[in-house]
């Protein structure tokens, strides 16, 4: 490793709510599952470790954004988002394409997480139907709209660039 490489106490910090999260959901589907078998526990324990990444950190994320932006916001989480936003300014501060997609995920796929939470626990007839048709069409189209976000924002800075020389240019002559 390179000396000058180490674990911030932001990221150490980030490292162990994502961690009590885990603890947190995987404790309460072993709870819910008590008498079941074993892949309902499994199941239900990653169904809620799921709804809460999605309703608590991802919601938090979408919260800060509409009240104003991640890098001014303060607490635990907003400090594990100013940490994520390190490798892309887009988390900090309002970009609608991030957001929007948050908004997505964090209410469709954590609602979606206790949907199928409820129907495991009180063993409705559906269960099985809903969970066959996971997270996946949501996945891809999330991972679609990023592809296009990224490549806007790249065009953007084309853009950008083209204007800013042919200021220089005309300003010159």
């Amino acid at each position: 490793m390179e000396a000058g490489w180490g674990l911030g106490a932001a990221a150490g910090r980030s490292l162990l709510l994502c961690a009590a999260l885990l603890a947190a959901g995987c404790a309460l589907g072993l709870r819910l599952g008590r008498g079941r078998g074993a892949a309902d526990r499994g199941a239900l324990a990653w169904l809620c470790y799921d709804a809460l990444v999605h309703l608590v950190l991802e919601g938090s994320f979408v919260y800060f954004s509409l009240v104003g932006n991640v890098a001014d916001s303060e607490g635990l989480i907003a400090s594990l988002w100013k940490e994520y936003g390190k490798a892309d300014a887009r988390w900090l501060y309002f970009d609608p394409t991030i957001v929007s997609l948050e908004i997505l995920t964090a209410v469709l796929d954590g609602f979606l997480a206790l949907f199928l939470i409820y129907a495991i626990v009180k063993e409705k007839y559906y269960r099985t139907t809903v969970a066959d048709v996971p997270h996946a069409p949501l996945r891809l189209l999330s991972e679609r709209l990023r592809i296009l976000a990224s490549r806007m924002t790249v065009c953007q800075t084309q853009c950008s660039a083209t204007i800013y020389v042919s200021h220089l240019v005309s300003t010159t002559h």
